[in-house]
């Protein structure tokens, strides 16, 4: 196995059922996750939370930067 070059840390937290928030690294604020769109309109959520991006909402910015 090769040299070790980086460990990525982190913590998720859930909150509230379908809020989650990332403590990544050293980062002291969280990134906060949820439920966007369709999917909140869908599972009825639109009504009782605010709109927070999803974990696949990131994942586009992630792999195009």
């Amino acid at each position: 196995m090769g040299k070790q070059v980086y460990v990525a840390r982190s913590r998720v937290i859930q909150d509230n059922g379908i809020y989650r928030r990332a403590y990544l690294g050293d980062h002291p604020q969280p990134v906060v996750f949820g439920i966007m769109g369709d999917a909140r309109r869908y599972y009825h959520y639109d009504k009782l939370t605010s709109e927070v991006p999803g974990t696949f909402d990131y994942l586009p910015a992630v792999i195009g930067s």
